[in-house]
């Protein structure tokens, strides 16, 4: 039995990073490359370790890439790369600074295959479209050197919403609410037909589905896909090719759907 058609969404917002576009190989790997070549030599594992202390700790003395201080973004990013290379020879200011340079580029990222099908046929629809992501202006210039920007036009109007311009960051109901009241023109506050498509269970998923939206999870190595359909207790629905599963549709929560593959995103609505 098919898979039921949902009426087409009031709006519809994607997370960014994770869903759309992700590192080539991981970060730590690309810092170890890129400073290779400016003479400096580290292994990546203790790079790896470095980098997540760093952003931790930069990140709790200035939430929001120190927006409320005052701070650019590019201070506060190169201090997490002065950070995560702290006690490691041989390191410059100007590879430091070259290092953040790439990261606002789209050459360390690449875009997942499945998502410029998925953007073009949901854009072609008129839908409502938004970015809703917890990161800084970066991601609008590196969504747009791909070429994704006019994809996710709606009404002649770009939609992003970046944590760090909105000062609102998921999972908090605050950053969807925010999105409901400017891009919806009546009924602002009603959440029906709202939907998030992101790739993280807490922030996206859980997210969303707390301020009242219906969630869609986009899991490419289906490991939380496959933990919902063992746990869906016979409420689960499944698509004949294994790629969709509907877990529950009832008047408590919203609608959750888990999905291996993003193309498979423009057949749920009519």
């Amino acid at each position: 039995m098919p898979l039921k058609r949902f009426p087409r969404p009031r709006l519809i917002t994607f997370d960014a990073y994770g869903t759309l576009l992700t590192p080539k190989g991981s970060v730590s790997q690309q810092y170890v490359k890129y400073m290779s070549r400016h003479g400096v030599h580290a292994e990546a594992p203790q790079i790896e370790t470095n980098f997540k202390a760093a952003f931790k700790a930069v990140l709790n003395e200035y939430p929001n890439y120190g927006k409320s201080v005052g701070m650019t973004i590019d201070e506060w990013w190169i201090r997490v790369v002065r950070g995560t290379f702290q006690g490691v020879p041989n390191v410059t200011n100007e590879a430091l600074t070259g290092l953040y340079r790439h990261f606002n580029t789209c050459d360390p990222y690449f875009i997942f295959p499945d998502c410029e099908y998925a953007l073009e046929a949901i854009g072609s629809r008129g839908y409502n479209i938004g970015i809703l992501s917890n990161s800084d202006p970066r991601m609008r210039s590196i969504l747009d050197s791909f070429g994704l920007t006019p994809r996710l036009r709606s009404r002649d109007r770009d939609f992003f919403f970046l944590s760090y311009e909105t000062g609102f960051e998921k999972p908090s109901a605050d950053a969807f609410r925010n999105v409901q009241r400017a891009m919806l023109d009546h009924n602002p506050e009603d959440t029906q037909g709202c939907w998030h498509v992101g790739d993280d269970v807490e922030t996206d998923f859980k997210g969303c589905l707390d301020a009242g939206w219906n969630a869609i999870l986009v899991d490419r190595e289906g490991e939380a896909f496959e933990h919902a359909l063992r746990h869906s207790n016979g409420n689960g629905q499944l698509s004949a090719d294994g790629r969709v599963l509907l877990v529950n549709e009832n008047q408590n929560t919203g609608i959750q759907i888990y999905l291996r593959d993003l193309r498979e995103l423009p057949l749920l609505f009519d």
